[in-house]
């Protein structure tokens, strides 16, 4: 049996990870880390057990062990164990608070794979949770575009097969890089489909997303509708209209980043037409899907607006670029979710006169 894998934040993504490295030939032990003690209590009834629903078939023969960990300022330091190898797959809106919450059990031994939307979060993690350089995890991060949709707390749906994309910002550093024990065993899962690329190619990726995720994520969430009904109203009308200043705006933010001048192809890459190719060909594969931000506005949740479209608006800010369009979206999201949030005290408070 090799070191523990725990993994912190158990949506969709967490169970997914979670069930690839519990059912492999040899699986390392797998430790969910949970914050909410409900959750943590039916696990310990259960079992716990993580199933996947896939290709029309049930999955979950993995074995974990669970550990509750408490929020906010419940902070249990006397549990010191160590966590050498992390898999965070929390909301990027919550991830420094739950880093938080087990930075006694890091170190710079350990490496912590962050999965997750959009960008800015390793600049909040750095600043509220790790601000001394020494003391920081060796950090890998993850681009994930497997389609998997909620169920029940521990079982989800995997709608479609994607890959898991992964960037260590030290590879281009060392001549002869060796890859981590959690490296090597998130590349083994068949499964999660995962390879490593380098750091410069990942980091484009990765804005890459975040493109495509700032125009489908909010279209999406304000209009009801699923992905496909935004390529087929990109070209006229309201939607039409946004989809444009959206990828205008986008595409010019991205062109002018300091930090990625000098890189070869950078204008064609980002450019207004390959965007558009881009956001396309994602839609054209999961037409069907309800994308992660409609859900989470459908149910009265926060969403990660603010490091999407708004990471958009703040990087164009330092760089003297308006964004009307995006600045709009994320206004237009938060206010949604607080309607929805208002909407369920409305229906409590309904229902409670009934009875």
């Amino acid at each position: 049996m090799g070191p523990t894998i725990h993994i912190l934040g158990l949506g969709n993504l967490g169970k997914l990870f979670a069930h690839s490295l519990a059912t492999k030939p040899k699986p390392p032990p797998v430790t969910l880390l949970l914050h909410r003690l409900p959750l943590y209590h039916m696990a310990k009834a259960q079992g716990p057990k993580i199933k996947i629903y896939q290709d029309g078939v049930w999955y979950g023969d993995g074995r974990y062990d669970v550990e509750f960990i408490p929020q906010g300022g419940n902070k249990n330091h006397s549990d010191t164990k160590v966590i050498s190898n992390l898999i965070v797959t929390t909301k990027s809106h919550k991830m420094a608070e739950a880093l938080g919450t087990i930075k006694h059990r890091l170190s710079r031994m350990s490496t912590v794979l962050f999965i997750h939307n959009g960008m800015g979060v390793v600049e909040e993690v750095n600043k509220l949770v790790f601000p001394n350089v020494k003391d920081r995890p060796h950090y890998l991060f993850g681009i994930a575009s497997h389609g998997v949709s909620q169920h029940t707390p521990f079982t989800a749906i995997l709608a479609g097969h994607g890959f898991v994309t992964i960037g260590n910002p030290e590879m281009d550093k060392e001549k002869h890089p060796v890859k981590s024990y959690l490296l090597r065993q998130v590349i083994d899962s068949k499964l999660l489909r995962a390879s490593e690329v380098p750091w410069d190619e990942f980091r484009l990726l990765q804005l890459q997303k975040l493109a495509v995720n700032a125009v489908i994520n909010p279209l999406t969430a304000l209009n009801n509708c699923l992905n496909g009904m935004v390529v087929e109203s990109s070209m006229s009308g309201d939607i039409g209209n946004l989809f444009g200043g959206l990828v205008s705006e986008i595409s010019q933010v991205l062109c002018s980043l300091p930090e990625l001048q000098g890189i070869p192809g950078l204008k064609e890459r980002f450019s207004i037409e390959s965007l558009r190719n881009i956001i396309h060909d994602v839609v054209s594969a999961t037409a069907q899907n309800r994308s992660s931000m409609l859900q989470d506005v459908s149910n009265g949740r926060e969403t990660e607006i603010s490091y999407i479209n708004g990471y958009i608006v703040e990087r164009g800010k330092e760089l003297g670029i308006e964004c009307p369009v995006n600045r709009r979206m994320v206004t237009n999201i938060l206010d949604a979710v607080s309607k929805q949030k208002l909407q369920a005290v409305w229906n409590e408070v309904g229902e409670s006169a009934k009875q």
